[in-house]
């Protein structure tokens, strides 16, 4: 093609796009000052661009939404559910002694599976009647095919704690919109959940927004005093006795007690090197040691919630921990000595 050949194919292709350009300009014209007037060819018009799409040209169907139990049973792992997580007492408080192998959070409720199906259908796992039911306390959005694991907290606000709700509290994550994540260490699931959380508060219904957190008081073992720094001892509306809470900015919620969770796995553990003020791993097995990260010692879900460790605080407890009474309790004790923080609140 010669440059003279390729002008006159230029000035002709814009010519003719300029005139479609301008019929359907003059057109639209048309139809804005005159808005009774409809548009017959419509449903050629849709023919010729879905041809052109590829697209079939079909009616959308509404997508048949499962039973609860289905969706459970298509993502989950029968195998993460295996055992019970134990209660914390003077038979296994010994498993602290590589204390840097454990993060801590506390524990606002019982532990329970939340299922969702997209938007507002999300189902609370019974473990009593073994199904999937609705809570009318609570009112979040999940995207479909999300399993988490969370606790439902309750919460005091307004003047003088007297405005009492609810919130669910995500503590892991198994599945978050289809795609599998019980498989990966914890601080990475952590991670993704804290992702999801934003992403609930962000495109929830105002009066959801508050309706979901991420726990916020997550620490190593060794910080163990900076997780009790915001507790306090109140009388609230409906309780008859002082009960324990953690204390926000503008809100106040219910603590039952602590959970231990241990984010490497065994025979792996977590050291620090007093030397270089470095942390390493050491395998209990084969008495050797790394500072590299050993993929093996990633914890999956199954693994950190079999191997936690669930601690239900009393009165005699909350005493120690705030010091606010001389009273002593055994198991306490046991653990401290174990733990061994830097410094307790008001010590």
């Amino acid at each position: 093609m010669t440059d003279s050949d390729f002008c006159r194919y230029m000035t002709r292709s814009n010519d003719v796009i300029g005139d479609n350009q301008l019929y359907n300009l003059r057109k639209l014209k048309h139809y804005v000052r005159n808005p009774g007037l409809s548009v017959t060819n419509q449903s050629e018009i849709r023919e010729v661009c879905l041809k052109k799409w590829d697209v079939p040209n079909e009616m959308r169907k509404r997508r048949l939404r499962e039973r609860p139990m289905e969706t459970a049973e298509r993502l989950l792992n029968s195998t993460l559910f295996r055992g019970t997580p134990a209660e914390l007492s003077q038979d296994n408080v010994g498993g602290f002694s590589s204390r840097y192998s454990w993060k801590c959070h506390l524990r606002y409720g019982k532990p329970v599976l939340l299922l969702g199906q997209g938007t507002k259908y999300v189902f609370f796992f019974n473990g009593e009647s073994h199904s999937w039911t609705r809570d009318q306390r609570i009112q979040i959005e999940l995207p479909r095919d999300t399993i988490v694991e969370a606790q439902i907290a309750e919460v005091f606000t307004g003047e003088n704690s007297g405005m009492r709700t609810y919130t669910v509290v995500i503590t892991d994550g198994i599945v978050i919109g289809g795609q599998e994540i019980y498989h990966k260490p914890y601080s990475e699931r952590i991670a993704l959940v804290e992702k999801l959380c934003k992403t609930i508060r962000k495109e929830s219904a105002s009066k959801w927004q508050e309706a979901v957190s991420v726990k916020t008081l997550l620490y190593r073992l060794e910080h163990f005093h900076q997780l009790t720094s915001s507790l306090r001892v109140e009388y609230f509306k409906g309780h008859s006795t002082p009960r324990l809470a953690h204390c926000l900015k503008d809100q106040k919620m219910l603590v039952q007690g602590v959970i231990f969770v241990r984010h490497i796995k065994e025979p792996w553990n977590m050291e620090l090197s007093t030397k270089l003020k470095k942390f390493y791993f050491f395998n209990c097995k084969t008495r050797s040691s790394q500072y590299e990260w050993p993929a093996e010692a990633a914890a999956d879900f199954g693994y950190t919630r079999l191997s936690s460790l669930h601690w239900s605080w009393d009165a005699r407890i909350w005493n120690q921990i705030l010091q606010e009474a001389p009273v002593s309790d055994k198991l306490l004790d046991t653990f401290l000595a174990k733990v061994n923080p830097t410094k307790l609140k008001n010590s």
